[in-house]
């Protein structure tokens, strides 16, 4: 089974908790176990820099494990997804950036998909 690394902006913002959850849901019909930051670190308070920082050192641990990072939302404006984005890289993490989605199915930008796909 698959493991995708969902990265997507959070900013402690509730709202983007919901649609990282919606995401995480859309993988797991497509046979891939979503592995989500911001559920498993959700405990940590992002408003607290030390906790911040310790749970972004927790994510770029685990990137190492994954078999896919898949880049969502608007990530190039946040830190925490760049910074995630530049490990997976020097990890050799085949990353893919989620355009969207046509119900269920991820549009990849620049049709540029998975090999399992």
């Amino acid at each position: 089974m698959k493991k995708i690394y969902v990265a997507h902006p959070f900013g402690g913002r509730e709202i983007q908790k919901v649609i990282i959850g919606e995401i995480c849901r859309r993988i797991i019909k497509l046979g891939a176990m979503p592995i989500s930051p911001v559920h498993m670190f959700g405990f940590m308070d992002d408003g607290v820099p030390d906790e911040r920082k310790r749970a972004m050192e927790f994510c770029e641990e685990i990137i190492q494990y994954m078999d896919e990072l898949w880049l969502c939302g608007a990530w190039e404006k946040s830190e925490g997804c760049q910074r995630e984005h530049n490990i997976a890289l020097l990890e050799l993490v085949p990353v893919y950036e989620v355009a969207g989605w046509s119900g269920d199915r991820p549009l990849f930008k620049d049709n540029v998909k998975p090999s399992w796909w």
